[in-house]
């Protein structure tokens, strides 16, 4: 995969594979005026292992288990690996769910796909739809960028169900989807200060960190949460890679 420079006006707009890396801008959002950008912006996305820890270890599947069911859903919710709250998501989409972040997490495998097995078997599933826009929006690229659109409307249309830290989640997705990239890491951070076990919070962050050529919270965004984290937890691995990174 080729390194781009990225930033929210490119990626609605397209960026040609071809096109110079000199004209591709960064650092210019809407309302705000367009500025030189600084040495950390200047770093090139490479989308590979910046994030995958070389020490990686073995990450237990999951341990999801059910919770009370919400009367009419038809669904239970469940608890991730990492003691995370899921609506509208049955056993198999949940086990799906926990193969694609990790597939995220090590830039291994299709996640996307493998998040499309968890919908198809769960169409309400909040956190699924949201992972998949996420995602989509953090490849930067304009294909997809209509496609996280549509993946954020699929979990807005049962934002009913959904708990406080999927509603979070959504309003994160939203402004980033908008071209907001500041106000989305904002509320991913608020998102993560509630559950700082939210692997997919953190990582979508630490990305967007990177894009923005935010040094200092490609750091502390990590140092905030990692207190929470230890060996028992899955994915402590790849949360000590970015602290490092």
């Amino acid at each position: 995969m080729r390194a781009l420079r990225v930033n929210a006006r490119d990626l609605h707009r397209g960026i040609d594979s071809r096109e110079p890396r000199d004209e591709v801008q960064r650092n210019v959002l809407p309302g705000r005026a367009r500025r030189p950008p600084s040495r950390a912006a200047g770093q090139f996305v490479g989308f590979v292992t910046e994030m995958t820890l070389a020490v990686a270890v073995p990450v237990p599947y999951l341990s999801a288990y059910t919770t009370a069911q919400p009367e009419g859903t038809g669904f239970a919710m469940i608890k991730d690996s990492r003691g995370i709250t899921m609506t509208g998501v049955d056993a198999f989409a949940a086990a799906r769910y926990e193969r694609a972040l990790e597939q995220f997490q090590s830039y291994v495998g299709d996640s996307i796909a493998t998040i499309d097995e968890a919908l198809r078997s769960s169409p309400s599933f909040v956190a699924g739809h949201l992972f998949k826009a996420l995602v989509l929006y953090t490849l930067a690229e304009r294909k997809f960028a209509s496609m996280a659109g549509d993946a954020l409307a699929a979990a807005r249309a049962h934002e009913g169900t959904a708990n406080d830290r999927e509603r979070g989640l959504i309003d994160a997705t939203a402004l980033l989807v908008d071209g907001r990239w500041h106000a989305a890491c904002a509320a991913l951070d608020r998102v993560l200060a509630s559950y700082p076990h939210d692997a997919l919070a953190l990582q979508v962050g630490h990305v967007m960190d990177f894009y923005r050529g935010d040094a200092q919270n490609l750091r502390n965004r990590v140092s905030r949460v990692l207190p929470h984290w230890n060996a028992s937890v899955p994915g402590y691995s790849y949360v000590l890679g970015m602290h490092v990174f």
